[in-house]
C-alpha cells in the first residue's frame, strides 16, 4: 500500500490492527514519533528490555505472559536511535512468539536502504500478522513524502480505504 511517508504508515498499521486501550510494546528505546500517534489512538505504550541487538526476544515473551498484548512496534534494522541491527535468529524468535500468542508486528523498516546487506525482515517470518513501513524520505530524499506499508493480503483492502479516507492518494 503506498503511503505520505513511514509515519502515515504506521498510522494506518496500528489503526488497522488496535483498538483504544490496546497495550502496544516497544523497544525501551525507540522512535519518538510512536508516541503521538499512540495518544492520538489511546493506545498504552510498554518498553521492552533491548541489548546490543535490539529488542530481547524474551522481553517480549515475558510482556505476553504477563497481560494482554495486542502488537509489537520496533526498528530492527538501525534502530533509532540506538543504531542496533537484530541480527535473524532474533528476528525468527520474535515472530514465533508473535504466532504463539496472536501478536501483530510493526516493522519499521526505513533505515534498512543504507545497510549493503540488511537481514531479512520478521515479515518475511509472518507475513500474515507482520505490518512492514518503509519510506523514501530517510534514505533518499526528507521532502519526499512516499512511504510503503507492506501487510497481509486480508488487510490491504481496508488499508487501502484508509489511505482514501486519511489523505486522499498518496
Amino acid at each position: 500500500v503506498v503511503t505520505n511517508g513511514g509515519n502515515h504508515g504506521m498510522n494506518l498499521a496500528l489503526a488497522a490492527t488496535t483498538r483504544a486501550g490496546d497495550r502496544i510494546l516497544t523497544g525501551d528505546l525507540t522512535y519518538g514519533l510512536i508516541q503521538p500517534v499512540a495518544a492520538m489512538l489511546g493506545l498504552r505504550l510498554e518498553g521492552v528490555a533491548s541489548d546490543s541487538q535490539g529488542i530481547m526476544p524474551e522481553a517480549v515473551e515475558a510482556a505476553c505472559r504477563t497481560s494482554n498484548v495486542r502488537a509489537l512496534y520496533c526498528i530492527p534494522t538501525l534502530n533509532n536511535p540506538t543504531t542496533t541491527v537484530m541480527p535473524e535468529a532474533r528476528r525468527r524468535a520474535i515472530a514465533e512468539i508473535a504466532e504463539r500468542h496472536d501478536l501483530v508486528i510493526v516493522e519499521d523498516d526505513i533505515f534498512a536502504l543504507l545497510l549493503e546487506s540488511p537481514p531479512p525482515l520478521i515479515y518475511g517470518f509472518a507475513p500474515d500478522r507482520t505490518y512492514c513501513i518503509t519510506s523514501l524520505s530517510k534514505t533518499l530524499a526528507p521532502g519526499l513524502r512516499v512511504g510503503y506499508l507492506g501487510a497481509p493480503a486480508h488487510a490491504v483492502e481496508r488499508l487501502t480505504a484508509t489511505v482514501r479516507a486519511t489523505c486522499m492518494m498518496a
